[in-house]
C-alpha cells in the first residue's frame, strides 16, 4: 500500500469533513450545505463507503479526502497532501507530491499532439484537408493557423511515434486521452480525422474535437476528461476571445466550434462555445470574470431553440444581462459570419432583449387564440416573468402578457403566485417523469440506480447496448458491468468496484452517489419504475437520432439517385422503427 493509500484509509471522510460542514445522515451518506458556493437547501454529499464528496448544486465540485482539504484550505496538493499525513500519522518519505509533474506531462503531450497535427495539416499529406477548410469552409490560412487546427494521420500510431521522440509514454499518453489499448496494443486515439484543439483560457491545449472526413459515425469524437481537462469548466475559443470581451464589455455565445472560428475570422471576436455540451453554470461563471452581459446565437432550429432556453435560464439565475441574436431562417452563425459578415455584424447589433425574445418565441409556437395555446405561452411565460427582479420591469411583461392572452392583469399576478422557479422546486418522480437537463446526467444516474438494483440489468441488457450512450466512459462502465455478471453470475458493488482499474472505479463511485443523492429519498417502488422508464428514455433518445441521420442519408441518396444507398438505408430505417415499437 502506498503512502496516499494508508492515508486515506486512516481518514474519516466523514470526520473530517464534518469539522468544516454541519452533516446529517441521508441513507447511506451524509449530507450538508455545500462549502464552496453559497446554497440554502443541502446539496453536498459525503460517502463514507466510497471515501469521496460530491456537489450536486451549482458548483458541481467531488473528490476525496485530499481535494477536500486542498479546496477548503486553499492550499496545494502537496499541502494537503502533508497536512492528512500528519492527522493521520503517517510518515511521508516519496517526495512532495505536488500534482505538478502529472499535469505537466499532460500538457506537454497535448501541446505536442496539436503541433505535430498541424504540422500533418499544412504538410503535403494535408493537402486534401486544407482544400476542404479553405474551398468548402472558407477558412484562410491565418485562422488555421491562428486556431491551430490540425489533420490526424490514417495511421494507428503516427502520434505515439512522434510523442516517444519527445519522451512521452504511451500511458502517459492514454491519460492524456491520446492514446487507447486495444487487444493488448496501445493505439493513437485520433486518426484521419480534422483537428480543433481545445484550449484552457492562457491558450494551451488541453484536450481535442475530431472531426471525420467523410460521412461516418460519429461525425465528432472528443477527448475523455482527464486531469487537465474537465468539459465543463471549458470554453472553446475563451483563449482568443478573452482581452475582445472584455474590452467591448460582452460576450457572444454560440453552440459549435465552427461558430467561433467563422466569427473570429469575419473580425468578430468576442466568441465562445460550450464544445458540444450544454452550457453549465461553470462556464458561466468564467465568462462573469470578464463581462455580465452576454448574446446568445444559437441555430436556429429547434434544438438550438431549446439549447437557447435552458441556457437562458441558467444565465438569468445567476444575474447574466442577455440578448439573443436571430438569424435568418435555416442559417446557423457560423454561415452568415463566413458568408455574409454584414449580416452577422448587423445581427449582432440588433439582438434582442431576452424577455422580448421568449415572448416572440411563445407566441410564435403556440396560437393564442386557441385555449390550450394561451395554457402553453403562459406555461412558459410565467417563470420567465417571475425571475424579474425590477419591479417596474415585471409589471410591463405582466401588462404585456395579459394583453396578449386578452385577460386581466389580476389574473396574470394570481398565476404568478402560484409559480416555483426550478431551484426552488421539488418534482416527485412518482407525480411526472423525471426531465434531466443533461442527456449525460440522466445515463449516469441510470448506471448508478443499475449499480444499486443490479436485479434490473438483465432488464437492461435486454434494451440498451453500449452504443446507445451518449458518452463513451458511461457505456464503457455499463458494458463493464454486463461482463461482469456474466462472468460472476451476480453483481456485487463493492467487488465490481475492485475489479475496475483506477479512473474507472472513481467514476463508477460517482456514478452510484449520484444515484443515491438523487433518488435516496424514494421507495424502493418508484427506484424501480425509475430505472424501467429511465432505460426506456435513453433507448427512445439513441433511437430517435439513429432515425433522423439516416432519414437525412434516405434524402441525400434520393437527391443523387444512389438507389442502394437510399435502399440499405430505408432497410436499416425499418430496423430500428422496429425496435421503436418493441420497446412502447
Amino acid at each position: 500500500m502506498n503512502e496516499l493509500e494508508e492515508i486515506k484509509n486512516r481518514i474519516d471522510i466523514v470526520e473530517l469533513v464534518g469539522g468544516y460542514v454541519e452533516l446529517k445522515k441521508a441513507g447511506r451518506n451524509y449530507k450538508g450545505l455545500c462549502p464552496f458556493h453559497s446554497e440554502k437547501t443541502p446539496s453536498f454529499m459525503v460517502s463514507p463507503e466510497k471515501q469521496i464528496w460530491h456537489c450536486f448544486g451549482a458548483c458541481a465540485e467531488g473528490g476525496d479526502v485530499f481535494s477536500f482539504v486542498e479546496k477548503v484550505e486553499r492550499l496545494s496538493f502537496g499541502e494537503a497532501v502533508k497536512k492528512l499525513a500528519d492527522k493521520a500519522g503517517v510518515k511521508l518519505a516519496t517526495g512532495s507530491y505536488e500534482k505538478d509533474e502529472t499535469k505537466k506531462s499532460l500538457y506537454s503531450a497535448n501541446e505536442l499532439a496539436a503541433d505535430f497535427y498541424h504540422e500533418y495539416l499544412i504538410s503535403d499529406n494535408g493537402r486534401g484537408v486544407r482544400n476542404y477548410l479553405i474551398k468548402k469552409r472558407k477558412l484562410n490560412a491565418k485562422t488555421i493557423k491562428e486556431f491551430t487546427l490540425g489533420y490526424s494521420p490514417n495511421k494507428k500510431d503516427a502520434l505515439l511515434t512522434e510523442l516517444a521522440k519527445h519522451k512521452i509514454t504511451k500511458i502517459e499518453a492514454e491519460k492524456a486521452g491520446l492514446a487507447k489499448k486495444r487487444d493488448g496494443e496501445y493505439r493513437d486515439f485520433f486518426y484521419n480525422r480534422l483537428m480543433f484543439p481545445i484550449k484552457d483560457t492562457t491558450g494551451r491545449p488541453i484536450a481535442f474535437s475530431a472531426r471525420v472526413l467523410d460521412d461516418s459515425l460519429p461525425k465528432y469524437i472528443n477527448t475523455a476528461e482527464t486531469g487537465v481537462y474537465v468539459k465543463s469548466n471549458v470554453l472553446y475559443g475563451m483563449d482568443l476571445a478573452k482581452e475582445s470581451i472584455r474590452k467591448l464589455d460582452y460576450v457572444i455565445i454560440t453552440e459549435g466550434m465552427m461558430d467561433v472560428i467563422a466569427s473570429y475570422q469575419s473580425g468578430i471576436k468576442n466568441v465562445v462555445a460550450p464544445g458540444g455540451t450544454a452550457l453549465t453554470e461553470n462556464q458561466l461563471r468564467m465568462i462573469g470574470r470578464f463581462t455580465k452581459n452576454i448574446k446568445f446565437a444559437f441555430d436556429v432550429d429547434f434544438a438550438g431553440s431549446e439549447a437557447t432556453r435552458r441556457a437562458i435560464e441558467t444565465a438569468l439565475r445567476i444575474g447574466f444581462n442577455i440578448k439573443v441574436i436571430t438569424l435568418p431562417e435555416g442559417k446557423d452563425p457560423g454561415d452568415v459570419a463566413i458568408t455574409k459578415p454584414e449580416v452577422w455584424k448587423k445581427a449582432i447589433k440588433e439582438a434582442k432583449y431576452v424577455i422580448d425574445y421568449l415572448f416572440d418565441e411563445a407566441l410564435a409556437r403556440n396560437n393564442k387564440k386557441d385555449a390550450m395555446g394561451r395554457k402553453y405561452i403562459a406555461r412558459d411565460l410565467l417563470p420567465v416573468i417571475k425571475r424579474i427582479t425590477d419591479e417596474i420591469e415585471r409589471d410591463t411583461y405582466v401588462k404585456r402578457l395579459a394583453n396578449e392572452l386578452l385577460v386581466d392583469e389580476s389574473s396574470i399576478l394570481a398565476a404568478l403566485k402560484n409559480i416555483s422557479l426550478p431551484k426552488e422546486q421539488r418534482v416527485k418522480i412518482k407525480e411526472v417523469e423525471k426531465v434531466t437537463d443533461h442527456q449525460a446526467e440522466l445515463e449516469k444516474n441510470t448506471v448508478g440506480l443499475l449499480a444499486l438494483f443490479p436485479n434490473y440489468l438483465d432488464f437492461a441488457e435486454s434494451i440498451l447496448t453500449k452504443d446507445d450512450f451518449t458518452e463513451d466512459a458511461t457505456g464503457k462502465i455499463y458494458e463493464k458491468m454486463l461482463k461482469y455478471v456474466s462472468t460472476k453470475g451476480d453483481f456485487s458493488e463493492s467487488k465490481f468496484l475492485s475489479s475496475l482499474n483506477k479512473g474507472d472505479a472513481e467514476t463508477f463511485k460517482h456514478y452510484v452517489l449520484s444515484a443515491e443523492a438523487n433518488y435516496g429519498d424514494l421507495d424502493e417502488e418508484v427506484k424501480a419504475e425509475e430505472i424501467y422508464f429511465s432505460v426506456k428514455r435513453i433507448k427512445r433518445i439513441s433511437l430517435a437520432k439513429k432515425k433522423k441521420k439516416l432519414s437525412e442519408l434516405i434524402e441525400k441518396c434520393e437527391k443523387s439517385k444512389d438507389k442502394e444507398g437510399a435502399g440499405k438505408a430505408l432497410s436499416d430505417l425499418n430496423k430500428v422503427l422496429t425496435e421503436e415499437q418493441k420497446i412502447s
